[in-house]
């Protein structure tokens, strides 16, 4: 009789698992590492920029020339305290500049640039 039971608990294990894995957001964004990386919870947006210069809000997908519409939008519906961009290392810097210009023009004041922290196996600071 009880096995049956451990038999769902194990299915419901699973599926949480598997659930829990697609929360997490789906834009490809390879962060730099960063030491000092820091995760606060706060009302934020959520900018992106993946390895192709798309340019995404939270999910969706933004073009560059409707930037600061879309910042507009996101800061009258949702009362941000801060934009956070998740830029992949191989962007370059004058993209993410543009981004943070976009963020300011917008009238919001506050921008974190996300970075991953490195997990303890890995080496601290480079070349060996």
């Amino acid at each position: 009789m009880i096995s049956p039971l451990i038999d769902i608990v194990f299915l419901l294990l699973i599926f949480f698992m598997l659930v829990t894995k697609f929360l997490s957001p789906t834009i490809d964004v390879d962060l730099p590492k960063s030491v000092s990386a820091d995760l606060r919870e706060e009302r934020s947006i959520h900018l992106a920029i993946d390895r192709e210069l798309n340019l995404f809000i939270g999910e969706s997908q933004v073009q560059w020339e409707n930037l600061i519409t879309a910042l507009k939008d996101a800061k009258e519906s949702d009362h941000p305290e801060i934009v956070r961009i998740r830029a992949d290392k191989t962007v370059p810097v004058e993209y993410v500049i543009r981004a943070i210009d976009a963020v300011r023009a917008a009238g919001l004041k506050t921008v974190a640039l996300e970075a991953e922290t490195p997990r303890p196996d890995e080496s601290s600071g480079g070349e060996s």
